[in-house]
């Protein structure tokens, strides 16, 4: 379906997004370190929660939707109180990639040297910190029920983990580049993962093995997103544009219409109803929201 919203703006904001859990927010984030929410169905802006110290790669929410984490490239991860529109924590330390565990308890977040730490997101206190990658970690993030860490990083693998202990539980192979992003699917079963190949793959996350590739972009894929109701993926792409493809066999149905730069963000409402995405080229950025009910329908080329 159509492009329903258009938010637009000056700068190097806005290249990553992510709905909160309730639904009543699009949080952004981009190269300007600016942490903005939005509403999602008029486009306004509810409140700028802060600014990140340095360009921000990486959002997380809690799942009741009350705290949102942020990681800049400059290493510092910082957690933000969305009710009361302020900053909770900040944590220093040559860290990457952030993600908060679905109750929002701990934070786990990549090192420069590969190793991923975890935390308590009240007290700060170290729970765990163990050896991940033997090069640099680009991404982590939880399971659906917060007992598992899946991580990304230059070696071209991505890794799955036990978050009680570090213990390795599953290496994902078969990209033939950096693997960016990687993210399991709403019911825990599956996991995706994007590439610097220009693909991203969809993999069984019991017993590793690849389930089927999404091929088609023709630049480096920086994002794969399930929706709530397993039927679609999506992907983003320094391409310009966002794929649809069908989620339970990996058919492409839709290329959206580009964006004015590469995507960065692609990101879908809790209902499934809607998806938003978020390109950036030159020192402007858009936002674009779309109806994301009937994908098989009138498809159209970009």
């Amino acid at each position: 379906m159509g492009e329903s919203l258009l938010i637009r703006g000056e700068g190097d904001g806005a290249l990553y997004l992510l709905y909160s859990p309730d639904g009543r927010h699009l949080a952004s984030a981009g190269f300007d370190g600016a942490v903005k929410l939005w509403d999602p169905l008029t486009g306004k802006e509810v409140t700028t929660l802060g600014q990140a110290a340095g360009p921000v790669f990486n959002l997380a929410f809690s799942r009741d939707s009350q705290r949102l984490a942020s990681a800049t490239i400059r290493g510092v991860v910082e957690l933000w109180d969305v009710g009361a529109g302020k900053e909770r924590a900040t944590f220093h330390g040559n860290l990457g990639s952030a993600t908060l565990s679905p109750d929002g308890q701990r934070v786990a977040w990549s090192r420069v040297g590969g190793s991923v730490e975890i935390r308590d997101t009240e007290s700060g206190r170290q729970l765990l910190e163990f050896p991940a990658h033997p090069a640099p970690v680009i991404w982590t993030s939880y399971s659906p029920d917060g007992k598992r860490l899946v991580t990304t990083s230059w070696d071209k693998t991505a890794k799955v983990w036990d978050a009680s202990n570090g213990a390795e539980v599953l290496t994902l192979r078969g990209h033939t580049h950096v693997i960016q992003f990687a993210v399991f699917s709403p019911d825990g079963k599956r996991l995706a993962t994007a590439s610097w190949d220009h693909t991203a793959k969809v993999w069984d996350a019991a017993t590793g093995k690849e389930i089927f590739p999404l091929r088609g972009h023709k630049d480096r894929v920086g994002m794969v997103a399930f929706s709530p109701d397993g039927k679609y993926l999506a992907t983003a792409s320094f391409d310009n544009t966002v794929k649809i493809w069908d989620g339970s066999t990996g058919k492409e149905l839709r290329t959206l219409p580009r964006h004015a730069g590469y995507v960065g963000g692609v990101a879908f409402s809790p209902d499934s109803k809607r998806l938003a995405t978020a390109g950036g080229y030159r020192g402007r950025w858009e936002i674009k929201i779309w109806d994301a009910t009937r994908w098989e329908e009138k498809p159209k080329d970009p």
